[in-house]
């Protein structure tokens, strides 16, 4: 009986230890697993970035050269690459806006011209572009106009080294 209670002791710590390791290594995969998820999202929406960054120019250089057409364009094929290669659809609405956050153009029929950005979800967004003259990019997701979340990004448009508007993209989260 004493050798049933030494290999019961035994056999409830070799046990125990099975557990502890399986558990560590299921959650060193789920690390793993996240940082890679973590990489890719980062990537996506470094691209993105860049794509939306790339169309400000175009129509920061078609605004300084009073081409408006040519600046709704650039903002229209944006919204259509958005639609059409990342799959957003009416989930991605991008406004073009001036320095004071009035509505130039935009693909929401939410958003007039002459609304103001500043009375919008991306205001915190469209504040820091204008500030900083640099990309913002929302810390997380936020209501939008349509009572959904949405991630949002803001480029300034520069003349001459002053901000004269703001390229605004907003990319809507279904839950």
């Amino acid at each position: 009986s004493l050798g049933l209670i030494a290999v019961s002791v035994v056999f409830g710590l070799v046990g125990s230890q099975a557990i502890r390791q399986s558990t560590a290594m299921v959650f060193e995969e789920r690390l793993v697993l996240a940082r890679t998820v973590t990489h890719q999202v980062d990537n996506y929406l470094a691209h993105v970035q860049s794509e939306v960054n790339h169309t400000a120019a175009q129509v920061a250089q078609a605004m300084q050269a009073e081409r408006g057409d040519e600046a709704r364009a650039a903002i229209h094929d944006l919204h259509e690459h958005f639609s059409l290669y990342h799959g957003f659809g009416d989930l991605c609405v991008i406004t073009l806006s001036d320095a004071n956050g009035q509505v130039l153009w935009s693909e929401s029929s939410a958003l007039r011209p002459a609304a103001s950005l500043f009375d919008s979800p991306a205001r915190p967004q469209l504040q820091a572009a204008l500030e900083s003259a640099q990309t913002v990019m929302a810390d997380g997701l936020s209501p939008n106009l349509d009572g959904r979340y949405a991630l949002w990004l803001a480029t300034p448009l520069r003349k001459a080294g002053e901000t004269v508007g703001v390229l605004t993209a907003e990319f809507a989260v279904e839950r």
